[in-house]
């Protein structure tokens, strides 16, 4: 033994236990490696083929895009979904800010109603007889224990408010089917990279837009021409306050 072998210092056991099990376990590794397929996910050489392929990737919607006329419509499209999206969205704030006030309306009218002795609202119409809300007729004694006050709202008010509110929510329940199974189903198509529409389809989509459009909406889109098959149109792109 030399003097540098007395010097140089020994690993411990564990050390070589440790080292040894590294060591097993890269031979492992590099045994299962060989029964891989080449292109499987554990090899590095594999990932970076997938990741630069998928850089690489071109949808067909780039490819359908690539050209002028296609490119022209879809933008036009897009433009119109877009206005349709926002008057839409104002027609429903505007819309619901009506349903509001009068459902606050009704709620005060009730408020001041007369009330029957079981506590049921009552109301008289214009010929003096009596309804409760439900429409049911009050006949007999049981009406003399109501304290009729000045003021009370008739049975017609009410009912016209109650229609006004039924009317209003119809309207709100047509901009939301609008919104989600129109509007919706449009986005969805005009944004499929990997199954978009044709041109055909395009101007079919432009016109469901256009032509399904509740009232609140087609006023204020009644500016966009309609494409036909083929046609570019140019809709309008003043986005205002819906008329109500």
């Amino acid at each position: 033994m030399t003097m540098d072998d007395r010097d140089t210092p020994k690993p411990d056991r564990h050390e070589k236990d440790d080292a040894f099990r590294e060591e097993l376990a890269g031979l492992a590794a590099g045994r299962m490696d060989r029964f891989l397929p080449e292109d499987h996910d554990s090899k590095p050489r594999a990932r970076e083929r997938k990741a630069d392929k998928a850089r690489r990737r071109t949808s067909a919607l780039e490819m359908l895009l690539a050209s002028a006329s296609y490119r022209a419509l879809h933008s036009q499209v897009f433009d119109t979904l877009r206005m349709a999206e926002q008057v839409t969205e104002a027609a429903l704030v505007a819309v619901q800010t009506l349903m509001e006030k009068e459902t606050g309306e009704l709620a005060d009218m009730r408020e001041h109603a007369n009330v029957l002795p079981d506590g049921r609202k009552v109301y008289r119409n214009a010929a003096g007889e009596a309804f409760t809300e439900d429409g049911v007729e009050i006949e007999g004694p049981i009406l003399d224990g109501v304290v009729w006050r000045d003021g009370a709202p008739t049975y017609e008010e009410i009912l016209a408010k109650r229609g006004s509110i039924a009317a209003l929510q119809a309207r709100i329940d047509a901009l939301l089917l609008y919104q989600t199974d129109v509007l919706g189903t449009a986005r969805n198509r005009l944004q499929d990279e990997d199954n978009p529409p044709s041109a055909e389809e395009l101007n079919r989509l432009q016109r469901m837009i256009v032509e399904s459009a509740p009232p609140e909406v087609s006023r204020r889109m009644s500016t966009i021409p309609v494409a036909g098959a083929g046609d570019i149109a140019q809709p309008s792109s003043a986005i205002g306050k819906p008329i109500l």
